[in-house]
């Protein structure tokens, strides 16, 4: 059977029943460029690699035999760090820094706690947060406090992104294809290789699933990795401009554009079980929404009911997941076993297929 057979129900609801409102324009004006991108990120990347060697020297000591050093290479520190900055994220102000989050987060702690059962390592959790914490603050301060100068040309030569004789991939194309935020290309080519996440963002194969790019929207994409229009990132500081509409976990009912949205959040536990709250809850308040309407509304969608179609891992012991797919609201689950369900990597080779796991997908709608 056709692996994308779900979706045609999906799609002919949408149109027979569903409300459709435009795209969300994330334009922005000639007068609020921003013309120190480039160079601004360019000092996150020195204080980002200071704080990730800061990290390794703290580390040391714990890492006492060679089972220890080989375990703890500098890949587990990059993604200790990543995770820690993208925990953070979930829970970030407009205040904060798009990276150094100082802010104290029990999400990171619960991360962490868990983290360490496995680590092998004697440390302190407090100590361990305190100081990366203390990191983060010293970073956003000299920032702050940096006296920048605006941003050079970019050129494009031989289909990559010129700046300063450095040069660098025009990723998806951002740059040729969007001539006017250049400069926000290479700075989000930058900022996702010094924080390492040019790895870790999976897509599916939408077009082949029968949608347009008008006709859905996703939860988690990046302007390099995203098919819809309209998407959520986790740095719409730089990817504003290409549809990002912000965090995932900053929207709400209201934010939703589309009737159909689809969840495929990174494979990460903790955050995952918070995905699943956060989509029941969307769920929850479209049936309030719901009954609390006068009209009669047995035939009609309203602009508070999505369809969310969440993308996971199919991990059998995961209690979160477990109970999630019971709830009221997930009426279909599809399992795929490692191998039939593919997922592109637009940041390595757009043209290959991934498949990283036995995965499930959860079908959810109004009760």
């Amino acid at each position: 059977m056709d692996i994308y057979h779900h979706y045609k129900e999906i799609l002919k609801l949408r149109k027979d029943y569903g409300y459709e409102r435009p795209s969300i324009q994330q334009q922005i004006k000639d007068d609020e460029l921003d013309e120190y991108i480039i160079e601004r990120e360019l000092v996150r990347q020195k204080l980002y690699n200071d704080i990730l060697q800061s990290l390794k020297n703290y580390m040391s000591p714990f890492i006492k035999n060679q089972k220890g050093k080989d375990k703890w290479g500098s890949k587990e520190f990059n993604h200790l760090l990543l995770r820690y900055i993208l925990n953070k994220i979930i829970t970030k102000t407009d205040e904060d820094d798009p990276i150094f989050i100082y802010n104290k987060s029990e999400i990171v702690r619960k991360q962490l706690d868990k983290d360490n059962k496995y680590s092998g390592l004697n440390y302190d959790l407090d100590d361990l947060i305190n100081y990366i914490d203390n990191e983060l603050k010293k970073a956003y301060d000299i920032l702050k406090n940096t006296e920048l100068k605006k941003d050079s040309e970019v050129k494009i030569v031989d289909n990559k992104l010129e700046y300063k004789g450095i040069m660098y991939n025009d990723i998806s194309k951002l740059g040729e294809n969007n001539p006017k935020y250049i400069r926000y290309a290479v700075a989000l080519n930058i900022r996702y290789t010094y924080i390492h996440l040019e790895t870790h963002g999976l897509a599916r194969e939408y077009d082949l699933m029968g949608f347009d790019r008008d006709s859905a929207c996703e939860g988690f994409a990046s302007a390099f990795n995203h098919y819809f229009n309209t998407f959520c990132s986790a740095f719409p500081d730089l990817e504003r401009p290409y549809g990002s509409i912000g965090s995932f976990f900053s929207q709400t009912i209201d934010s939703w554009n589309k009737y159909i949205v689809f969840v495929n959040p990174p494979f990460d536990e903790t955050l995952m079980n918070m995905v699943f709250d956060k989509v029941r809850g969307f769920l929850e308040e479209g049936d309030k929404r719901r009954l609390k309407n006068p009209e009669d509304t047995t035939d009609k969608l309203l602009e508070s009911d999505h369809h969310y179609i969440l993308t996971v891992p199919n991990w059998i012991d995961w209690e979160g997941f477990n109970k999630f797919k019971n709830d009221i609201h997930v009426y279909m689950t599809a399992i795929y076993i490692k191998g039939e369900l593919p997922f592109i990597n637009y940041m390595e080779d757009p043209d290959s297929r991934i498949y990283p796991s036995d995965i499930a997908e959860l079908f959810c709608k109004k009760s």
